[in-house]
């Protein structure tokens, strides 16, 4: 990404900067008519020293910053609400990274009014034009108006086919975890081909299309949370039934369970208690990361351990004790 902002930045110093110019006003008499040969042979160096400077720590986390403002700026764009950073003249939403341009031109020894000098849309990339714009504010709104609702349509099925399924709620359960991994591993493998069949059509091989790879698994990387998501919670309700299930390795792993579950009961929910603590400081699905996701995690997770609580006393009713005894 670095090599690609590179070229981009040497390609608006040599086209808007008039680097060839300023290096023709530099060059002794008698020799400006090198100034074109000697312009070309210097751009390499450039990109390198440019991408050198780009990799600097002070400049990352100024480009990281730029990122994160400018994504929070298109959104409210897109949401209707525009702002300063990203500027939606003429309909078009666009990018402003000529502080960068003009950095990388002082590290190139252009001079300290290389800024006044560049024209005023010099590192403006344009990344909606004004026919995209409102096709996007409407995507939004109906992607974030959707997966409420499918979101919430989902969960309300799940709840109807495990009450429903009187007599076999394990098997129902286990079936919806299978359901999730399965579309959990769906959503990877949509991710790596989508983003290689959008960035391939979008780019020429070498460092462009390197470098929209790259792009693409940051842009995408909620899409893989999710995915993972996915996988993780539907191992973890196939875990969980098959631990309840009648199969011998599950009733032994009950048998050696029966005893910290019902003799220690406080212990135990103390246990699960911080358990899920840690899993909630270490946040590792984006449920974990609002206060409604963590609240019915919870719930689940002492459902769930209260039902094997439940089976572990009907199975072993002379160790059975009080819930909170």
């Amino acid at each position: 990404m670095r090599s690609a902002l590179a070229v981009y930045i040497v390609d608006q110093l040599y086209t808007t900067g008039n680097f060839e110019n300023r290096l023709e006003s530099r060059l002794p008499e008698g020799l400006q008519g090198l100034a074109a040969p000697v312009a070309a042979a210097l751009r390499g160096p450039a990109e390198s020293r440019v991408e050198t400077f780009l990799g600097r720590p002070a400049t990352e986390t100024a480009w990281k910053a730029l990122n994160r403002t400018a994504h929070q700026e298109l959104i409210a764009i897109l949401e209707g609400h525009p702002r300063d950073n990203v500027s939606t003249a003429n309909g078009e939403v666009v990018l402003d990274v000529r502080p960068f341009v003009v950095a990388a031109g002082s590290e190139l020894g252009l001079g300290q009014k290389l800024d006044a000098a560049l024209p005023p849309d010099a590192g403006q990339i344009t990344i909606l034009q004004s026919d995209q714009l409102k096709n996007a504010q409407r995507g939004l709104k109906a992607i974030k108006a959707l997966s409420w609702v499918f979101g919430i349509v989902a969960f309300l099925l799940w709840a109807g086919a495990i009450w429903l399924a009187a007599g076999w709620r394990r098997v129902a359960l286990r079936g919806i975890g299978i359901s999730m991994l399965l579309v959990g591993l769906l959503l990877l493998f949509v991710r790596q081909a989508a983003g290689n069949y959008v960035v391939n059509a979008l780019t020429e091989p070498g460092t462009t299309r390197d470098a929209g790879h790259r792009v693409w698994l940051l842009a995408s990387t909620l899409l893989a949370q999710i995915g993972w998501a996915g996988v993780i919670y539907g191992i973890a309700i196939l875990v969980g039934t098959t631990l309840a299930g009648p199969s011998r390795y599950a009733v032994a792993t009950r048998t050696w369970l029966a005893p910290m579950v019902l003799g220690r009961v406080v212990v135990s929910w103390i246990v699960v208690a911080v358990l899920f603590l840690l899993l909630t400081w270490w946040g590792p699905t984006p449920a974990f990361h609002t206060w409604i996701g963590v609240l019915l995690l919870a719930a689940l997770v002492a459902a769930g351990f209260e039902a094997l609580r439940r089976q572990l006393a009907a199975e072993h009713p002379s160790l059975r004790q009080p819930a909170f005894g």
